[in-house]
């Protein structure tokens, strides 16, 4: 996935709260139904929007935008989508969509913040030009920049996306703490 922001990226699974139904698990039968509504799934970490928020357009239109939380690619990763898209690249999708794999299941975030640590030195992803998806949002510049400085920078325009940043921030710490258990 890339976002208007022009970074290559990919949901991360969060304990959210929620109430999804459970898919059939073949190596665990035990969790066989438990998604009749009787109480919260047992999936700790899933893929659910922090935040959902409805623009209305007119009398008879509404724009519903889901806030997921998602990280961007380990360099690996990065490489390996760059070089999927290259061999898809045509005169008619100069820049075909690659969905990068799922955050692995097996990996603790601490492991992934390593994948990106060589030494003293941490990985910068890539930035892609042309990402946005009309012309207005041709000319949008975006930066990564630590979550402090997001949460300043958004509270002076836009307070439902600090509460994004927030919340999702929130949420990776709390997943963080878990995984040190």
């Amino acid at each position: 996935m890339i976002h208007k922001s022009g970074y290559r990226n990919r949901l991360l699974p969060l304990p959210v709260k929620h109430w999804q139904p459970i898919p059939h698990d073949p190596v665990d039968p035990s969790l066989e139904g438990a998604s009749s509504g009787a109480g919260p799934s047992p999936y700790e970490n899933v893929i659910e929007p922090v935040l959902t928020q409805v623009y209305p357009q007119n009398a008879q239109i509404q724009y519903i935008v889901f806030w997921y939380v998602a990280e961007t690619l380990p360099e690996k990763v990065e490489k390996e989508v760059n070089t999927a898209v290259k061999k898809k690249e045509t005169e008619m999708y100069p820049k075909p969509y690659i969905q990068p794999p799922h955050f692995p299941k097996d990996i603790t975030l601490r492991q992934r913040v390593e994948m990106d640590t060589v030494g003293e030195m941490i990985y910068e992803p890539k930035r892609h030009e042309g990402t946005g998806v009309d012309e207005d949002e041709a000319g949008y510049e975006s930066y990564l920049v630590p979550v402090s400085e997001a949460l300043e920078l958004l509270a002076k325009n836009s307070k439902s996306l600090a509460e994004v940043v927030r919340s999702g921030w929130a949420l990776i710490q709390a997943r963080h703490r878990r995984e040190e258990l």
